[in-house]
């Protein structure tokens, strides 16, 4: 910290925010297992992970919803999805 200026440290605050949403998604899809579904296989394809992810990633960041509820949430529409 000794290293950072007032300047610096505003700079900090919005890397930060703009990249919570990517560090969430990724989070997402690793828990969900989305790239072995998509990738190995080929049930799920990616803009439909996308679909999942973003509403999964929405909920727990617009909705404040606790991020164990949306992914089990994320899974009861991932089984649904994938009973169709």
């Amino acid at each position: 910290m000794k290293r950072l200026d007032m300047s610096s440290l505003q700079a900090i605050n919005p890397r930060y925010e703009s990249s919570k949403l990517r560090c969430l998604k990724e989070r997402i899809h690793a828990d969900l297992r989305l790239c072995w579904l998509c990738d190995i296989m080929n049930i799920l394809t990616k803009e439909e992970a996308k679909t999942i992810r973003d509403k999964i990633a929405y909920n727990v960041l617009e909705n404040n919803k606790n991020y164990k509820e949306a992914i089990e949430d994320g899974r009861a529409d991932l089984l649904e999805f994938l009973l169709k």
